[in-house]
């Protein structure tokens, strides 16, 4: 299981171009429009997608497994990161909490930078 500073060190490491080739990093950054998105504007890469928020692009991913929701936002240079870790299965959660986590991240994110 990973940790949120696990999540965290793998964006500032793949947006550095230190995971992937900077081809395939670069593929993977051109994005199309995502209307099935959790927030409006979002765009869908190859396995990353940009998330529009009011401090800039925030690139990154959501997951659940059982037991666990995961919403990581990482700006391409490192500097402002926000990891959420939930430990509850997604299903179970109430109608509109994504929104909550969304709303919460997003604040994070804005409200750091190294």
């Amino acid at each position: 299981m990973s940790t949120a500073v696990d999540v965290a060190t793998f964006y500032r490491a793949l947006l550095a171009g230190r995971v992937v080739p900077p081809a395939l990093l670069k593929a993977m950054l051109g994005t199309v429009p995502d209307p099935n998105g959790d927030l409006p504007g979002q765009r869908y890469g190859l396995g990353i997608a940009r998330f529009p928020t009011k401090c800039g692009v925030a690139w990154g991913h959501n997951g659940d497994t059982p037991g666990y929701v995961v919403y990581a936002l990482s700006s391409r240079d490192g500097g402002r990161q926000a990891v959420l870790l939930v430990n509850e299965d997604a299903e179970s959660l109430p109608q509109g909490t994504g929104r909550v986590f969304l709303d919460v991240l997003t604040r994070a994110y804005c409200g750091t930078r190294r």
